[in-house]
């Protein structure tokens, strides 16, 4: 079974290829990088148009390139304001070749508004890297592993989106 997903991203790879593991037999993931056409840390209705204009550039790729593929995943991650408070949250569409799509969203974890513009502005690793004096990296642990001090890592988050997404295609009629 082929996968193809819409980055190259170390951490979402390995997420897409466990999760589609639990459920699939002989699963490969093709990554490539593909453009969300938002800024680099979209907040709320832009983390959705993300996702979605990720998905839909992936698809134009598959059928430029010819490529024939299962499923296609597209994830983006970007801030939320839940209940007047800010959150880190990832959201996931997966398609398969009928065109069924199915979005999901990953945990979220709070941000403290005085960070939200240095966020926006410098990104997530910057102002983690000036908090914790240590190197945070999407492609490794992600902010959520060291705010939870490692219990908890970008790596996870991304796998239960995905997991939660592909409950549409492993479940008949849902």
């Amino acid at each position: 079974m082929k996968v193809l997903l819409a980055t190259a991203n170390n951490v979402k790879v390995e997420a897409v290829l466990e999760a589609f593991n639990l459920y699939f037999d002989d699963v490969i993931i093709e990554s490539v990088n593909i453009s969300s056409g938002v800024s680099d840390m979209p907040y709320c209705v832009e983390v959705e148009r993300g996702v979605k204009h990720r998905l839909n550039n992936l698809k134009v790729y598959a059928n430029t390139e010819h490529i024939n593929a299962d499923y296609l995943v597209a994830i983006e991650s970007g801030l939320y304001n839940y209940f007047g408070s800010w959150m880190m949250t990832s959201l996931v569409a997966v398609s398969d070749m009928t065109n069924k799509v199915s979005y999901a969203t990953s945990g979220s974890y709070p941000i403290p508004s005085n960070y939200v513009n240095d966020i926006m502005t410098k990104g997530l690793e910057y102002v983690l890297r000036d908090i914790f004096k240590k190197e945070a990296s999407g492609h490794t642990t992600g902010g959520v592993g060291y705010l939870t001090k490692g219990k908890l890592v970008r790596k996870d988050l991304m796998k239960e989106a995905i997991i939660l997404a592909l409950t549409r295609f492993i479940n008949d009629n849902w």
